[in-house]
């Protein structure tokens, strides 16, 4: 049964290939759920598929589904099951513009480096969302997907302003999981208890540090702290407002990791996803024209568990930056 399963399948190489990759999928499917032991075949056949299938496509290396996103096998999961709007999804992601700049990645938003979204969220999430939904439990998949698609339907937020209408992004996905209600709750306890652990740890390590130095800190609602050096008399750095900074960042032991050119400040607008870490931006929102301030910012709202993409900011580390807003707009 197998052997004539497999010529067919083989013979079919010439057709459409989007209709294949239909079939191949479907029949490969049902035949490994109850034959587990010829799952290396699955991978022998898809290869070759995809091998002949990207030969005449826009990206090489590429396949095309039947949403029009392009796409790219990098890892076969050894689970079979499918994903439902029942399912909650546990994913990695790793978002890059068409040159590979990496400019979001669940790696750095929380302790586990992943994000959870629902079967049915996913679903009516654009193409892009839909596209997740071929995937099998542990597959690895490169997608490609039109930046304005991707953030209009899946984000449903505004194009940041390195990304143009026309561009793409390249998204790095692993299905890590597949949870049903009984599994999500004991992954939502597992993360509750390990990120009080490291967040009692951490303030104890801020507190210990204003102490040391003397400091008048406000801690914010958010758990950072906001210390006022030299007071403003402008403008309110409010969202959707153009800003010019000078900034220092360094760690609790004093060690500089980055700074702006004093001749040269960083302009953007505040509000604006991805320009800078999530704490900044908030500490930055309270001050006025003029003011100078210092922020500490637990590793929640900075770097997250694996640090920057530079490797200059270390897992789990503490940031402060020493900033003068010199223009509002």
């Amino acid at each position: 049964m197998f052997n004539s399963i497999f010529s067919n399948l083989l013979s079919l190489i010439n057709f459409k290939v989007n209709a294949f990759s239909l079939i191949v999928n479907e029949l490969l499917f049902r035949f490994i759920t109850y034959n587990p032991k010829f799952i290396f075949i699955h991978s022998i056949v898809l290869f070759t598929l995809y091998s002949c299938h990207t030969q005449t496509e826009k990206y090489p290396g590429f396949a095309k589904n039947t949403f029009g996103v392009y796409f790219k096998l990098n890892a076969f999961g050894d689970g079979t099951r499918k994903i439902s709007k029942d399912d909650n999804l546990k994913l990695t992601l790793v978002y890059k513009t068409e040159n590979d700049s990496v400019f979001l990645t669940t790696h750095h938003q929380n302790l586990t480096g992943a994000v959870i979204l629902s079967g049915a969220q996913v679903s009516a999430a654009g193409i892009f969302g839909n596209s997740l939904t071929t995937m099998n439990e542990g597959d690895s998949v490169t997608f490609i997907v039109e930046a304005a698609n991707l953030f209009e339907y899946f984000f449903q937020a505004p194009l940041p302003i390195f990304l143009k209408e026309n561009s793409i992004v390249k998204v790095e996905v692993k299905l890590n999981a597949l949870l049903d209600k009984n599994e999500l709750l004991t992954e939502f306890k597992k993360y509750s208890e390990s990120a009080n652990l490291w967040d009692v740890e951490e303030q104890r390590l801020i507190e210990n540090y204003i102490t040391f130095n003397k400091l008048t800190a406000n801690q914010l609602p958010d758990g950072m702290y906001y210390i006022p050096l030299q007071k403003g008399i402008g403008a309110q750095a409010d969202s959707g407002r153009t800003i010019s900074i000078n900034y220092k960042g360094y760690f609790l032991d004093g060690q500089k990791f980055d700074s702006t050119n004093d001749s040269l400040p960083f302009e953007f607008v505040i509000g604006e996803e991805f320009q800078i870490i999530w704490g900044l931006q908030q500490g930055i929102k309270k001050m006025r024209e003029g003011e100078k301030a210092k922020f500490i910012i637990p590793s929640y709202l900075a770097f997250g568990e694996n640090g920057s993409s530079t490797g200059l900011v270390p897992p789990y580390k503490t940031v402060m930056y020493e900033v003068e807003l010199i223009k509002v707009k």
